[in-house]
């Protein structure tokens, strides 16, 4: 292809210096593929080179030809030889990358069996091996005119420069045209390969595809050039200058896309919201019937039907705590008038105001279904945006947590996956204008220096603050009533100094304990980087630890199962439970409704209404 004696000796000159101080190295990539396949993957390693191993002997053969063709070339007087060690080479850089490729294209299409007897013809003959085999062979000649055209553009032959310039461009529009008949070919063969290369490796498609039509753009433009006769020198890099670029910023934007695709989070929300949702109010109604059922049946025996209803209390962890709230407020009754305590407008009704001018208790009948009655919430690290925290005039999180008992909130300053991950992908969902909005109620973190028991005050939104802002800096912009009615009907405890085990360390971040000297102080961004790493390798569970440390555990599930009183005469007395909080540097604010409700039981049930 480079031509005769004369016209192809400068090009056969530059490949010889190009390749020369890298042969060795060129076969490297070879032996780590080998090894890896036959260490990670025996089974797979035995099957392949059994059922295709004439295709590989073939390019090991290749291999051996191009090297004695490549070496001998050179040493060889004659112009007789000289050409036919060329022609070995130029035949074996061909046939090594095309046999390779079948086997590549065998592999993908399914036709090695799981265990072969012997080596198949029809393992590496069909369409899709042959297409992918060209495929292999044309990308290579790519690659090849491309490095070829930098190293003669680093030694300033603008002559070379252009010669393998076009041969690229060529080799890259039929890299691009095998590509696509390979894509039509197995649509048809193997609608599974296809299915993978149209879903998960769409990016990837995109890509070739625009990287085709940066080169067919580019190949059209230079040929325009030089048939209106205005081809310059300094031309042709401003053109690949300007297709570079553009080819980055394409490349830049898949990358980007395919990361978001990759990232799970919205595909979480949506099955949350349309699945874990009406699945777990379906999950109640069928208890509640079935529950209905069998007190009518003890009922008929003369045990009488009404009894207290069942405790019904939940722990929301991450994104469970946006289902739990869904759910609750699917299954309340949403038209009792004690719920509406707003006009549409968002302004208190007069009946609500006069309640909060008393202090009166913001509750609202707990019941659930026949038999069930809320009493206890618990919420760990919730991915829900830190504003529900403030009454406002749609607040799901309100309108579920009105209806419990008692609430808690487990959190943590350091979890990067809420303060980092849910946080970034929210801030092109979140309706707001500034980035200060739409951090997590898991970071939600106690402005205090010390461990323990820090009291709510009438300041209690000066002391929480939810990533860059207290609520209290929130609250100007996003309410219109008392805002503090949501954040007073929690328990919080901000772990994220949290330590446990022997020898103690932390559970959810280093524990460094920003705020001994400065209540305000919050972990460095450097920190947060780390933080974000370590989870990442597995060295700290900044998102779940709390269910790591013993200290915690007894927290979460004493407060949801057995409530604010019982799990004091567990701990041996509040002081006994802060204490053991305050050794374990978990700050813990107390809501001030825990002791008005600890102690009231469920309601009674009445079996009267029609049930469905």
């Amino acid at each position: 292809l480079a031509g005769g004696d004369q016209r192809g000796r400068a090009p056969r000159q530059l490949i010889d210096d190009t390749i020369t101080p890298v042969w060795e190295a060129n076969h490297v990539w070879r032996i780590f593929v080998l090894v890896i396949f036959w260490t990670a993957f025996p089974p797979a390693f035995a099957a392949v080179m059994t059922a295709a191993a004439l295709p590989l002997w073939l390019a090991a053969f290749g291999i051996v030809l191009r090297g004695a063709g490549f070496a001998f070339r050179k040493e060889v007087e004659t112009l007789h030889w000289q050409r036919l060690f060329g022609a070995c080479f130029a035949f074996s850089s061909l046939i090594v990358p095309f046999f390779m490729g079948t086997v590549i294209g065998a592999s993908a299409s399914g036709r090695v069996p799981a265990i072969p007897a012997h080596t198949d013809l029809a393992v590496w003959t069909g369409p899709t091996s042959l297409l992918i085999g060209a495929l292999f062979a044309a990308v290579c000649a790519y690659l090849a005119a491309v490095f070829l055209t930098r190293e003669a553009s680093r030694r300033e032959d603008h002559r070379l420069r252009r010669y393998f310039a076009q041969r690229a461009v060529v080799a890259g529009a039929i890299s691009g045209a095998l590509s696509l008949a390979t894509m039509a070919e197995i649509h048809s063969s193997n609608p599974a390969l296809y299915h993978g290369l149209t879903h998960r490796a769409l990016p990837l498609v995109i890509l070739a595809a625009s990287a085709l039509a940066i080169l067919v753009a580019s190949w059209i433009i230079v040929a325009l050039l030089r048939l209106l006769a205005v081809w310059q020198a300094d031309l042709l890099w401003r053109l690949e200058l300007a297709i570079i670029m553009v080819g980055f910023l394409l490349i830049f934007t898949i990358a980007i896309l395919a990361l978001l695709r990759a990232i799970v989070y919205f595909r979480d929300v949506y099955r949350a919201t349309n699945y874990g949702v009406p699945d777990l109010v379906e999950v109640i109604r069928q208890i509640d019937r079935e529950a209905v059922r069998r007190l009518e049946q003890a009922g008929e025996k003369g045990v009488t039907a009404h009894r207290r209803r069942i405790a019904l209390s939940f722990i929301g962890h991450s994104m469970g705590a946006l289902v739990v709230t869904n759910a609750i407020r699917i299954l309340s009754d949403v038209f009792g008038k004690d719920v509406i305590r707003t006009f549409l407008s968002g302004r208190l009704r007069p009946e609500m105001a006069v309640r909060e001018r008393e202090e009166e208790d913001d509750e609202v009948p707990g019941r659930i279904g026949h038999v069930f009655s809320l009493m206890r919430f618990v919420l760990i690290s919730p991915d829900i945006p830190a504003e529900a925290l403030l009454a406002v005039r749609a607040n799901f999180l309100a309108s579920s947590l009105r209806r419990f008992r008692e609430a808690y909130l487990f959190s943590n300053e350091g979890d990067e996956v809420l303060r980092a991950i849910s946080t970034s992908v929210n801030y092109f969902t979140f309706p707001t204008m500034k980035r200060i909005y739409g951090y997590r109620l898991g970071n939600t973190e106690i402005l205090a220096s010390a461990f323990g028991a820090t009291p709510p005050g009438p300041n209690l939104l000066d002391i929480l603050r939810a990533g860059t802002r207290t609520l209290a800096q929130l609250s100007g912009a996003v309410t219109r009533q008392e805002p503090t009615i949501v954040a007073r009907a929690f328990t919080f405890f901000d772990c994220t100094d949290y330590i446990d085990g022997t020898p103690p360390k932390g559970m959810l971040t280093e524990a460094l304990d920003v705020k001994r000297n400065d209540p305000d102080a919050s972990i460095p961004l450097w920190e947060q980087l780390k933080l974000l790493v370590l989870y990442v390798m597995g060295r700290v569970d900044v998102h779940g630890g709390y269910f790591d440390g013993a200290v915690a555990q007894r927290l979460i599930y004493r407060l949801a199962c057995l409530g604010f009183n019982q799990s004091l005469v567990a701990f041996g007395g509040q002081d006994a439970m802060v204490s053991a909080c305050a050794d374990h540097q978990i700050r813990v604010m107390l809501s001030d409704r825990l002791p008005m409700r600890s102690h009231e039981l469920p309601e009674s049930m009445a079996l009267s209404d029609n049930i469905a």
